[in-house]
């Protein structure tokens, strides 16, 4: 239960820290292109600190990936899964997953879209 509100704690952070970002000090996409590529800047530190001697804690992991970076980037958890399927040598999965993630995510996007209007036509 404690890791929730360490979750819920960095992710209310993350998302203030996006509106500041990308709501303040920049405007519409590039705010969000920062945003995504500090965010992968961040989760590529966080990786680097859990791999090493330092000995963080499910917690304090939990609370920079899940909830201050997955709310203030999904981008950087999607490039570290990249990442970590490189790791595992896993390179057709590289491409499928990287396919299926912008292709599927357009294309859902769309489906919502026309799903949407649809029902509110009628």
């Amino acid at each position: 239960m404690i890791s929730l509100l360490y979750i819920s704690i960095g992710g209310a952070l993350g998302a203030m820290f996006r509106y500041l970002i990308s709501g303040i000090f920049f405007s519409g996409p590039k705010g969000i292109l920062f945003c995504n590529l500090l965010g992968c800047f961040a989760i590529g530190i966080v990786f680097s600190l859990v791999n090493s001697k330092f000995n963080l804690s499910k917690d304090v992991i939990n609370f920079f990936t899940i909830g201050f970076l997955g709310s203030f980037t999904t981008f950087s958890t999607f490039s570290l899964n990249i990442y970590q399927f490189y790791l595992d040598k896993q390179f057709l999965f590289i491409v499928i997953y990287l396919l299926s993630s912008i292709l599927g995510g357009i294309l859902l996007l769309i489906i919502g879209i026309l799903l949407s209007d649809f029902i509110i036509s009628k």
